[in-house]
């Protein structure tokens, strides 16, 4: 169970011009700043925040996409998906409610009966359409043992650290009073840019908490690369959220289906 609720604060959590270089310092080591980062939302009991992301790729109609993420210590989210289709979704440690308004559905799945490689997979793909690039460094675990080259940099006028590290390689910049990420650029084997994530427009939650209100990502895709702005607004922290909102009362003529049991294993 603890690591369950290590999976869904991973996601809560989840769920976010050229620099001029200084000397390479060895005062900090990456996974310590990277950890940093990630240190911040200890302190966090609750947070709440709106969404607004507008995605574009070269000659194909731009995308909108609205939603109002919900958490509360342990382990609740809620999500309320606005745009394009109405859905919602709430989660702890033992049970996933998604409902489809349109459809008159509401699926609640068991996560108790599941392995725990089964029950990260499962909330990975229910959370990681509403994952926000920049509010982490979500693979910090997996790259803090590369090695790494650490700088003082001057970033979008603030002092920052920059991590540029591998392999592949990785590059971050992470504001040094702030603690939060200003930049994440990842590059294939061949150095080619796959993905990148600007952060601006910070503002002090609480004391000392700090997250952006706007982020710009570009990712490279089959089709190109896709461009997308992420707004966050409301942002609230540590403001009492009813229990009731984790709750789930099936609306008259609703069907609520149960699944209690774990996913099939395909083989190859």
């Amino acid at each position: 169970m603890y690591r369950l609720r290590a999976t869904l604060i991973m996601w809560i959590l989840l769920l976010l011009c050229l620099p001029s270089i200084g000397n390479t310092t060895d005062e900090v080591s990456a996974a310590s700043l990277l950890k940093t980062v990630e240190d911040r939302f200890s302190d966090v009991h609750s947070l709440s925040y709106r969404v607004k992301k507008t995605t574009s790729l070269k000659n194909k109609p731009t995308q909108e996409e609205q939603w109002l993420f919900r958490y509360k210590k342990p382990e609740n989210i809620r999500i309320d998906y606005q745009n394009p289709h109405e859905r919602l979704i709430i989660l702890d440690d033992e049970k996933v409610l998604e409902f489809i308004p349109e459809i008159k559905k509401a699926i609640k799945t068991d996560l108790t009966v599941m392995t725990q490689e089964q029950r990260t997979k499962f909330i990975e793909g229910i959370l990681s359409f509403v994952s926000i690039d920049g509010l982490h460094f979500n693979h910090y675990q997996k790259s803090e043992n590369k090695p790494a080259i650490i700088r003082r940099v001057r970033w979008s006028g603030a002092d920052a650290y920059m991590i540029d590290g591998g392999d592949p390689r990785y590059v971050v910049y992470i504001d040094k009073e702030k603690r939060v990420i200003l930049r994440i650029e990842t590059y294939d084997t061949s150095g080619s840019l796959v993905f990148r994530t600007d952060t601006e427009r910070y503002t002090e939650v609480f004391k000392d908490f700090w997250l952006p209100q706007e982020i710009h990502t570009v990712r490279l895709t089959s089709e190109g690369y896709v461009q997308s702005i992420i707004l966050l607004q409301d942002i609230q922290a540590n403001v009492t959220i009813p229990d009731e909102q984790f709750r789930f009362n099936a609306p008259p003529g609703v069907e609520v289906i149960f699944i209690q049991s774990a996913p099939k294993v395909q083989h190859e």
